[in-house]
């Protein structure tokens, strides 16, 4: 019998019926967002200690919630936090993502690989190449990569700069994939103003030129730290759209997503995540 949960509760359910767990504890996990509960809902359906006990899961609605909320949280249990550019908390409840958050395992080349083997055309297998495909994503989602090194390595004021919630076209040429300045300029301008400065101010272009030196010369798992791992998925599902057509098949980024989601327990990395998350949230 598999214990995988078909209700999945609020933060404000969970608190109101936490009183009867000191009574009775019960394993439990909590996540961020609907994008995780979907994620962890694939993932876990076939880990040993997810599939043969029973357990809840408890949607936050972003991290902050869980900080804010944390006081209310008394009884045993586990959260998956997405690393982004915060620093450990240090807290034994909480579990981070090795990468930059949930989804930068889905961009991992035995989960890509085995999409690729199980889903694409033979055409397509043949032509499937993973090195030369993260070459172009890193490519397309090279601006907000910019801007995210800027944010994590800098710090300070420059953490008003957008990139995690900004989507990647909007600062990419859709013809040929490459950064439009023009774009770019419109999007970061703003936050410029704040700080006083302007796109064309010496200091941010000094900035600006070192991430991309440093995003150009790094390789794929620091790009997986420094991206935010949405960017690098939307830019694989255009990727896969013009040249793997077949995995695809006209699924919009959700069903994508999804299929991903399927096959990340393919890759080590994902296992020792989920393997860390099990051993926390079933430690009564």
């Amino acid at each position: 019998m598999t214990f995988l949960p078909d209700w999945v509760w609020t933060i404000d359910e969970l608190v109101a019926h936490s009183k009867g767990f000191d009574k009775r504890p019960t394993p439990t996990l909590l996540v961020e967002g609907p994008d995780d509960v979907e994620f962890f809902h694939r993932v876990l359906k076939n880990h040993p200690a997810f599939r043969d006990n029973f357990w809840i899961m408890a949607q936050l609605g972003g991290k902050k919630t869980y900080w804010a909320r944390q006081s209310e949280l008394a009884f045993h249990h586990c959260v998956a936090l997405d690393r982004d550019h915060d620093e450990p908390s240090g807290d034994p409840r909480v579990v981070y993502t090795h990468y930059y958050s949930m989804e930068s395992y889905l961009i991992l080349e035995p989960v890509v690989s085995s999409l690729v083997q199980r889903l694409a055309s033979i055409a397509d297998q043949r032509t499937y190449d993973y090195p030369n495909m993260f070459l172009k994503l890193a490519a397309i989602v090279l601006p907000l990569a910019a801007i995210s090194w800027i944010k994590s390595e800098v710090g300070g004021q420059w953490l008003g700069l957008p990139a995690e919630n900004v989507s990647v076209w909007k600062v990419v040429n859709h013809d040929t994939l490459n950064t439009d300045e023009s774009r770019l300029k419109a999007l970061l301008s703003p936050a410029l103003t704040e700080l006083g400065l302007s796109y064309e101010d010496a200091e941010f272009q000094y900035l600006w030129n070192q991430a991309v030196q440093s995003l150009g010369s790094c390789g794929n798992e620091d790009l997986l730290r420094i991206v935010p791992g949405k960017h690098l998925l939307a830019a694989m599902h255009r990727y896969f759209s013009e040249n793997l057509e077949s995995c695809v098949a006209g699924r919009k980024d959700e069903g994508f997503f999804l299929d991903l989601c399927s096959y990340a327990m393919e890759d080590q990395r994902c296992q020792d995540y989920v393997d860390a998350i099990a051993e926390v949230t079933f430690a009564l």
